[in-house]
């Protein structure tokens, strides 16, 4: 910093007039120097306060010169946390039981049973149909994820719905028949009932009314996870077995030759039977509507039971559940087949139940 002092002591080899002028010049130099400080000071304090009142930080002025200079602006921190990237499907490859009660959603790919229901991307009909309601669908034996995948596109091409599967895997026909039986018997673990019952109840928990079909044995896992999910709203929230058939009531189900032979009440019931299919003959509803109930062992009344097909006496539709709609009919070729003979007789699920 310039000293006036240093200015007047280095000026002893001056004249009197020579003197004056310089401590003069020095006087109006320092002056000057003062007046621009003050000047800055003041413009930077500006700014500041400019710079606050916008609400800009310095990520955003940094921005400003990042235009200047051509690299544009830097970006800036919104305080949000990430956006999630969706759910990641479950590894190609894996062993069969490994996606045994996945959710299978579009190009056939699994997800894990913990993965929310809306998170699953659907498989939407081919013709570009959009905004169908959502249907869930579990398959029978014997069926691969290949298989399952083209079942849940014939069923979003057949009603022009949003279609997710809950995939039941197979372990090979006779393991598959064991387990069918086990599910006749409510007895085993079945990770497929489980997904059934735990997405039911929750939907239904939270004001929804889901839709499910189920064919051959898939109709088995829907009746075992329905009486799952009953016994859970009575012991779990304190329903009474009246209140618990009323909000099991949003229910809306479809089976498709179904190997169940009783199914609980409550819940909405279209029931197809193919009378030459042996499946639902022998083991579900039964190829006529009504039926008598008999003792399996002769003269052992209190022993188990079976329902048989009576051509007119008896109940009608014994065990379809209250109010259930079943539509009967005859198809000799491919009797069994979901594609080919109860999809293509299959009616909108209001329509049927009128």
């Amino acid at each position: 910093m310039l000293s006036l002092r240093r200015v007047i002591r280095d000026c002893h080899g001056f004249a009197g007039a020579e003197r004056a002028l310089l401590v003069c010049g020095a006087l109006a130099l320092v002056l000057a120097i003062g007046l621009l400080v003050r000047s800055g000071t003041g413009q930077a304090g500006g700014d500041a306060r400019r710079t606050l009142e916008a609400g800009v930080g310095p990520v955003a002025a940094m921005g400003s010169l990042g235009s200047m200079l051509g690299t544009g602006p830097l970006p800036q921190a919104t305080g949000e946390p990430p956006r999630p990237l969706g759910p990641r499907p479950l590894h190609e490859g894996l062993p069969s039981h490994r996606y045994d009660g996945a959710f299978i959603g579009a190009d056939g790919k699994a997800y894990h049973p913990t993965t929310r229901l809306e998170d699953v991307p659907p498989v939407l009909p081919s013709d570009g149909r959009v905004g169908g309601e959502l249907i869930l669908y579990v398959n029978g034996i014997t069926a691969s994820r290949k298989q399952h995948h083209e079942s849940l596109q014939a069923i979003a091409d057949r009603t022009g719905a949003r279609v997710i599967g809950i995939y039941n895997a197979s372990g090979g026909m006779v393991s598959d028949i064991m387990q069918s039986l086990g599910d006749r018997l409510d007895l085993g673990n079945n990770p497929a009932v489980n997904q059934v019952a735990d997405t039911l109840y929750e939907q239904i928990r939270r004001g929804r009314s889901p839709h499910i079909m189920g064919h051959s044995q898939g109709a088995l896992i829907i009746s075992r996870a329905l009486y799952d999910v009953k016994n859970r709203l009575m012991a779990e929230d304190g329903l009474s077995e009246a209140e618990a058939e009323r909000l099991m009531g949003r229910i809306r189900v479809e089976t498709f030759g179904g190997a169940a032979e009783h199914y609980p009440d409550g819940p909405q019931y279209v029931h197809y039977v193919n009378r030459l299919d042996i499946v639902p003959a022998a083991f579900g509803l039964g190829p006529t509507e009504k039926s008598v109930r008999v003792p399996v062992v002769p003269l052992l009344p209190r022993g188990p039971t079976i329902d048989v097909p009576s051509w007119g006496l008896g109940a009608k539709n014994r065990g379809a559940g209250r109010g259930a709609r079943v539509i009967r009919f005859n198809e000799r070729d491919n009797p069994h087949s979901l594609h080919t003979t109860y999809l293509e007789r299959r009616i909108p699920f209001e329509e049927a139940r009128r």
